[in-house]
């Protein structure tokens, strides 16, 4: 039997709340140890009040993931040692869980793919640990933030299917205002479990900690992979160990030996009643408009791969392009203008795309004067930066004389074959090349207006006739 590689995702997102899990502490922003007390400092004699707020965003999670949610699911402490959790243990869940047994579906290129979900746990994040020349400190701000895992069963085989699920499943999260999924800022962390396997038999899993990236996430698998694969072939045992990521250096370094379920002794939480989900405050709305319900749509109209995946990984981009095409816009240039020359004027100009202009009815009425002939490609590009900021395409058409049709286009043309006899010739005796001097001719008599390729097309018809 084939061994195969196996890869099962813990992903921890901080919920959008305003204050922790079990306190009334902020979790906004501010200097190291400001917005703590004793609960989010584990000292005796707190106790724990449960976050409604939590709750309810655990509950829009379920439902988004397609879960089955428990009526009630049990807090429970989960006991370790660990300088950022002075109180000894993590109130967190293990044998009921918040909800449970998704199933969250995807594209890898134009492949549908399709992962179950485990379960989804309510937690409490640790305190931050700060290293710096003086030493490691102890930041208690974010201890106690709502965290929520979700488990994925080991469905995956490499860190492209990972990657690609790690977008979709972050864009949706943040789309719903369940997160605002900053990975960099440690809003959302992966912590993939890899081992190669049998197809019936389970290998011995390595975990890697606190990834904080999804292109990290993508090489410490790619990196763990090659690495257990070369132990297994030199006869050498797999350990089950826990790993962290070093970006530097490009490899998973060894942190500890890897815990089990009895090394934590759960146990029910005393201080707790049972965590009741939300479910009568439950909007059916939240599992409308996933990126692979986008993705789909946009394929079934042609769109190509690339300006798919764009576009359905982003909600308001994409309800940009189809208010464009509900205005008249072509589905397939739509997207190519969307998410090419449009984003790229954005960024240039330091919006998020998509920004308040254009007016998705302007863009409409661009790309049909791009169809019908009227301006060049060239043109309608350089419009957009004046687009953006509110100015009008027809206008701009109008009083800056930049229309142009095909018979124009024709007598530039025979212009620029005019202006370059030799190069013409050249052309005509087999040199293909020689076509570039006559084009070059044409874009500066043009001012640059004319669209490359359709008058490239324009000279090598006159030519060959």
């Amino acid at each position: 039997m084939k061994l195969q590689p196996t890869i099962g995702l813990e992903i921890h997102v901080q919920l959008s709340t305003a204050t922790k899990m079990f306190c009334r502490c902020s979790v906004g922003e501010a200097a190291p140890n400001t917005h703590c007390c004793p609960t989010c400092l584990g000292l005796p004699g707190t106790l724990p009040v449960p976050n409604k707020g939590a709750l309810m965003l655990a509950t829009q999670a379920a439902n988004l993931l397609g879960c089955v949610i428990g009526i009630t699911s049990v807090a429970e402490r989960k006991s370790y040692s660990y300088p950022d959790l002075p109180k000894g243990y993590q109130i967190s869940q293990f044998s009921s869980p918040f909800a449970e047994k998704g199933v969250w579906k995807f594209h890898v290129g134009v492949e549908e793919r399709e992962v179950r979900i485990r379960r989804i746990q309510i937690e409490e994040d640790t305190a931050q640990m700060r290293v710096e020349k003086e030493g490691c400190r102890l930041d208690f701000n974010r201890s106690g933030i709502p965290l929520l895992e979700i488990v994925t069963e080991p469905d995956f085989t490499e860190s492209k299917e990972v990657g690609a699920f790690l977008r979709t499943i972050r864009a949706s999260l943040v789309d719903s205002g369940l997160t605002d999924g900053k990975m960099e800022a440690g809003s959302l962390r992966c912590e993939p479990n890899i081992s190669w396997s049998f197809p019936d038999k389970s290998g011995t899993k390595v975990e890697i900690k606190n990834l904080g990236s999804i292109r990290g996430v993508e090489r410490a698998i790619n990196w763990e992979l090659a690495y257990q694969k070369e132990t297994l072939d030199g006869g050498g045992k797999v350990e089950p160990v826990t790993k962290g990521w070093d970006e530097k250096s490009g490899r998973c370094i060894l942190q500890r030996r890897k815990e089990t379920a009895s090394d934590y002794r759960y146990f029910p939480e005393p201080d707790l009643p049972p965590l009741a989900p939300c479910i009568d405050e439950l909007q059916e709305e939240n599992r409308v408009h996933t990126p692979f319900q986008r993705g789909e749509k946009l394929l079934a109209m042609g769109v190509a791969e690339g300006f798919s995946w764009m576009l359905s990984l982003d909600l308001k981009l994409f309800q940009y392009w189809e208010e464009v095409v509900t205005l008249g816009g072509d589905p397939l240039q739509s997207a190519k203008w969307v998410a090419g020359p449009l984003v790229g004027a954005w960024r240039e100009a330091g919006l998020m795309p998509p920004g308040n202009c254009p007016n998705p009815r302007d863009l409409a009425t661009l790309l049909g004067l791009v169809e019908k002939g009227t301006i060049s490609k060239t043109v309608a590009k350089g419009l957009i930066p004046s687009m953006i900021t509110g100015a009008n395409p027809v206008t701009m058409v109008e009083e800056g004389g930049l229309a142009g049709g095909v018979e124009d286009l024709e007598r530039l043309a025979l212009l620029a074959i005019e202006e370059n006899p030799d190069a013409a010739q050249k052309f005509q005796s087999g040199k293909e090349g020689a076509i570039r001097a006559v084009l070059g001719t044409g874009m500066r008599l043009s001012r640059g207006k004319a669209d490359p390729q359709a008058l490239l097309e324009a000279i090598r018809i006159i030519l060959k006739a």
